[in-house]
């Protein structure tokens, strides 16, 4: 993906870095998908005030929603030359003046840019925090599953916070059949390019792959079917003791 080269002319094609802040070298991609973070988001500097417009061509532009996200929360916003073009010529859709407190504004920008088809992948988890925007309308898209960011499943709540954030994370399912449930399962991850869930050998773990806040809402539910399961066989245990007795 030409997000996480980094080359000269991605960044020349739009890096948004805080005012006073300036890397003092080129930004590396996250080491590896399964590198263990455990700094959540920083807290913004400021709330956003976002100007809406009916008219087209009116209000702020997505280009210019994340760049002014990349200012108050002092993190570096990558985007490739075509997505800019793109972002650049759609505005954020509210129809009037929106301010959006400090302890919102990563939950809102993040369910906006959801909402736009923009999704949002870790490059450098240092300072300053670095952030690659991706049009998942796009070819972009195809190769932006592999860059999600590892994150323990007990962590999953604080990271989607940011709910644009693609991560990956495995969950322990003890009580129940993890292959079938992930075939089984498989009508909830339609778009194959930013989700995934697969059985891990005989494990009873799941590697799920998604949005962070949809992956706490995932999660939630396979722990409900794991605990149904355990309480099924529970049943079935003592029925069994019964009947020897």
């Amino acid at each position: 993906m030409k997000h996480l080269i980094l080359a000269a002319p991605i960044l020349a094609a739009g890096v948004f870095y805080p005012d006073a802040v300036a890397p003092e070298a080129p930004m590396k991609p996250v080491a590896s998908s399964l590198e263990r973070i455990d700094q959540p988001f920083a807290a913004p500097s400021s709330g956003m005030l976002i100007s809406g417009g009916a008219d087209s061509g009116a209000g702020l532009s997505l280009y210019g929603l994340l760049a002014e996200y990349g200012r108050v929360t002092n993190q570096a916003i990558l985007v490739s030359e075509g997505a800019r073009a793109s972002f650049s010529s759609r505005q954020v859709g509210v129809i009037n003046e929106l301010a959006v407190a400090p302890g919102e504004l990563h939950s809102f920008v993040g369910s906006t840019l959801l909402a736009e088809g923009i999704g949002l992948v870790m490059i450098h988890a240092g300072s300053p925090r670095a952030l690659a925007a991706i049009d998942l309308n796009s070819s972009e898209v195809r190769s932006i599953r592999s860059n999600a960011l590892y994150v323990p499943s007990e962590q999953l709540t604080m990271w989607s916070e940011q709910p644009a954030l693609l991560v990956t994370t495995s969950l322990h399912l003890p009580h129940t059949d993890v292959r079938q449930l992930a075939t089984s399962l498989r009508a909830l991850v339609p778009d194959q390019s930013t989700q995934a869930l697969l059985s891990v050998g005989s494990s009873n773990s799941l590697v799920v792959t998604g949005f962070a806040e949809r992956l706490v809402q995932m999660a939630a539910m396979l722990g409900s079917i794991d605990a149904a399961a355990a309480a099924a066989q529970l049943e079935e245990g003592d029925g069994t003791s019964e009947d020897d007795g």
